[in-house]
């Protein structure tokens, strides 16, 4: 798929001035903390230590806490300067959206009512239901369908990721830009 996006903006303050939208999405694959569904192998049912409440708990934990994490580097992210297109000059606006995918499709409105009793989050999630026979098909059909939504880059990470950190997502977003910037001028090259 072609990550180079197409689209652009005039100001209306100064008709020669054009800007493009890079819409960025964070895609957080997660699965609804239930007891015995997730985090299994922290469980005594897999010659772990927890009761499965106290794992999904853990994990319930972790899912919040990495939304947050990430809510705040968007907010970080979306503060800076914008950006230059390498190729053509034009200004880019880089836009943040956090999106959440799980599966089956019957959790979706188990996801969105988690997070709807938590009360305000600090920006609008989209949940996805990602659909496959395997682990990689899954994966694919959650990728396919934000690029179908007008992603321009696409950064994907687990729910359970104690560790993480806001720098740790800001230099990720970071990366991929890089890429993308490349891949325009690898392309002008070609052309």
């Amino acid at each position: 798929m072609d990550n180079l996006p197409a689209k652009s903006h005039r100001r209306p303050e100064n008709e020669s001035f054009i800007m493009r939208i890079r819409k960025n999405v964070l895609l957080l694959f997660s699965k609804v903390p239930e007891a015995g569904l997730v985090k299994t192998r922290l469980t005594v049912l897999k010659d772990g230590v927890f009761q499965p409440d106290v794992a999904s708990g853990l994990y319930h934990c972790m899912l919040f806490d990495v939304t947050e994490i990430c809510c705040a580097a968007m907010t970080k992210l979306e503060a800076r300067p914008h950006a230059t297109d390498p190729v053509t000059g034009e200004e880019i606006v880089d836009t943040y959206e956090m999106r959440i995918s799980t599966a089956p499709a019957e959790n979706l409105e188990k996801m969105r009512e988690l997070f709807a009793v938590s009360g305000a989050w600090p920006r609008e999630i989209v949940f996805v239901a990602d659909e496959g026979k395997s682990f990689d098909e899954h994966y694919n059909d959650a990728f396919q369908k934000a690029w179908d939504d007008g992603a321009d880059t696409i950064l994907s990470m687990g729910a359970d990721m104690p560790a993480l950190t806001v720098d740790d997502v800001v230099r990720g977003f970071e990366a991929l830009q890089k890429l993308n910037d490349a891949c325009a001028l690898r392309q002008q090259d070609r052309q």
